[in-house]
């Protein structure tokens, strides 16, 4: 064999070797997603059998909730039913550099 041969045959073997790297990259990351995805799915059952959950709830709805565990009664003021209902209004702010 020439030296020109031992180079191509090298090459050729580093081309496949690198095709090779390139697909187990691409299997990996599709394997690391569906085990993240199997995962958060196991931990949302879990929570569900402990009774932990992670939904959103309104300030009004979350403070009658914590009373209600506490043993206490808040009391029901006009304001605080139509928490939940009213559209905040946002105020925009602008960080500046100093």
């Amino acid at each position: 064999m020439t030296l020109n041969a031992v180079k191509g045959a090298a090459e050729a073997i580093d081309r496949g070797a690198q095709a090779q790297i390139a697909a187990l990259d691409a299997s990996h990351a599709q394997d690391v997603s569906y085990y993240d995805g199997l995962l958060s799915s196991a931990r949302a059952q879990l929570d569900t059998l402990k009774g932990i959950d992670s939904g959103v709830l309104s300030v009004a709805d979350a403070l009658g909730n914590f009373a209600a565990l506490m043993g206490v009664s808040l009391p029901r003021s006009q304001a605080l039913p139509s928490i939940g209902k009213q559209r905040p209004r946002l105020r925009a702010y602008t960080c500046r550099a100093r």
